[in-house]
């Protein structure tokens, strides 16, 4: 269901386009209506609608202005702009802001209802795109996903079939691998010439592994993806008449045979997990080194359990904090994360595109394991289907939200959607609601008053600065007459008179 909202400056107008379409039935919710652009622009602020449907010309601000402003506060706003004016510059100049729907006043229902059935198509388009984009992603982090695969399966061998069946759509694994190539008494010294001649006679012969090379102690195990005979000899071939000339004693090869992947797994898991140090090597060159028993079985056991028991966000704070907090390795608290999220129940109940998002940000290069735990606890929120309004951890947020806005007041974008998605990890709607509760305030009149202080304070202690550098510094950009319109409305003059004082 898409949210959108109505400003038009005539009563009349407003009214019956409320009334005269279904909104339900087209996959909408109107959630307000505006009188003109500055009211539109805090309800923005405070409902972040997807959709607004805008009159040209209204008092206070303008249509245009208001898209022009509110274009930098969140860009995946679509609009529809009514006019009774056919005029080309206004049309080229909203064709600036991406507006792609420009409705001649008298409107019809027909009319406003094909738009709005447009931008919804658009937007299924676009979740597809991302969806797209999302397994791009989770390409380019595939290989961290293996290396968390495996050690997953060194920590609790008993739920190997679990764990495969949870990252096999993460990983491109299939349920038929059959066949490991291994590679004995292959040194240390001579393992960066294999690696590269190896993965030059895969580039040559366009045969693939499933999994990188797992090195450990001497002894490499190669997994192909296909068991193509044919393939799996030109391998082998390759490998025994590779020349290693730092060897100090010839290669073995062997090759294992197996029923299916869980098998296949199962005799790798069982021969690796005595050696403390096991390396992964990529196709792509890159390297990683797992330390074996880097969690513990039993404690991953309880806190699956646990998370299944609570039933607000508050226990979940208690289970996970202790945990996150004494984890010296971003790594580590990757590999938590995902194991406890990507976990029956609650691997049915996320869609691919939630996993892409989840997994991107937690394995962002600068993200702290606190910034792990916050977003953890989010998606358990989404899987578990627990409402933030049985619990009170939203509140906690509030002081460091409104500390973040007062050192913020300069950003464009600093609007409660922005605030709740990119730093703190909440449901935009609750948090709303539990700032008014907080605050007293709508958090678009808190801003404004916040900014107006700030303005006035400018004003104050720098002489001669100009109306244009104050709007820029209290968040208005380069709109000083829109700036000028909320501070006579919250102060009752305006910047001139208030600076002449």
């Amino acid at each position: 269901m898409l949210r959108v909202l109505l400003a038009d400056d005539e009563k009349i107008i407003r009214e019956s386009i409320s009334q005269m379409i279904d909104w339900n039935s087209i996959g909408y919710e109107l959630i307000g209506t505006a009188q003109n652009g500055m009211e539109a622009c805090d309800i923005i602020r405070d409902e972040y609608p997807d959709v607004v449907i805008t009159d040209i010309r209204m008092p206070v601000m303008n249509g245009l202005d208001l898209i022009d402003y509110c274009v930098r506060l969140d860009a995946d706003i679509r609009y529809v702009i009514l006019s009774g004016f056919d005029d080309f510059k206004y049309a080229q100049q909203a064709m600036k802001y991406g507006v792609k729907h420009y409705l001649l006043k008298p409107t019809n229902k027909e009319q406003i209802i094909q738009a709005l059935n447009e931008i919804h198509y658009e937007r299924e388009e676009n979740i597809e795109r991302y969806k797209v984009i999302g397994q791009t992603r989770l390409s380019g982090i595939r290989f961290y996903l293996q290396k968390y695969f495996l050690i997953e399966l060194l920590d609790n061998e008993e739920k190997l079939p679990a764990s495969i069946a949870k990252y096999a759509p993460l990983i491109n694994l299939t349920d038929t691998l059959s066949i490991v190539l291994h590679v004995a008494y292959l040194q240390p010294k001579s393992l960066g010439v294999f690696q590269e001649r190896l993965f030059k006679t895969l580039r040559n012969t366009d045969i693939r592994l499933a999994f990188p090379i797992i090195y450990v102690r001497n002894n490499a195990l190669i997994i192909p993806l296909s068991p193509d005979e044919t393939a799996i000899n030109v391998l082998c071939m390759s490998l025994s008449h590779m020349p290693l000339f730092s060897q100090d004693v010839a290669l073995e090869l062997k090759v294992w045979h197996y029923a299916d992947t869980v098998s296949l797994f199962r005799v790798i898991v069982d021969k690796i997990r005595r050696y403390h140090q096991i390396q992964l090597l990529d196709t792509t060159g890159e390297h990683e080194e797992i330390t074996n028993n880097i969690t513990n079985p039993s404690q991953m056991s309880w806190l699956h359990r646990q998370i299944c028991q609570v039933s607000c966000t508050s226990e979940l704070q208690k289970i996970l904090h202790p945990v996150f907090a004494s984890l010296a390795s971003t790594d580590l608290a990757r590999t938590i994360a995902i194991s406890l999220l990507f976990h029956d129940p609650y691997q049915d109940s996320m869609e691919e595109i939630d996993k892409s998002v989840f997994l991107s940000k937690i394995s962002e290069k600068d993200v702290s394991s606190a910034s792990i735990e916050s977003i953890l606890l989010s998606y358990l929120e989404k899987c578990k289907g627990i409402h933030p309004r049985e619990d009170d951890r939203v509140r906690t947020l509030i002081p460091d939200m409104i500390q973040y806005m007062k050192s913020h007041l300069d950003s464009e974008q600093l609007s409660l959607k922005w605030l709740a998605e990119k730093q703190l990890y909440v449901s935009s709607g609750y948090l709303s609601k539990q700032f008014v509760q907080e605050t007293g305030e709508r958090f678009s009149v808190y801003l404004n008053r916040l900014r107006m202080e700030k303005a006035k304070d400018l004003m104050k202690s720098t002489p001669g600065i100009s109306i244009q550098e104050i709007a820029q510094r209290c968040g208005f950009g380069d709109n000083p007459r829109y700036f000028s319109q909320v501070f006579r409305k919250y102060t009752g003059t305006t910047p001139s008179d208030f600076i002449a004082l």
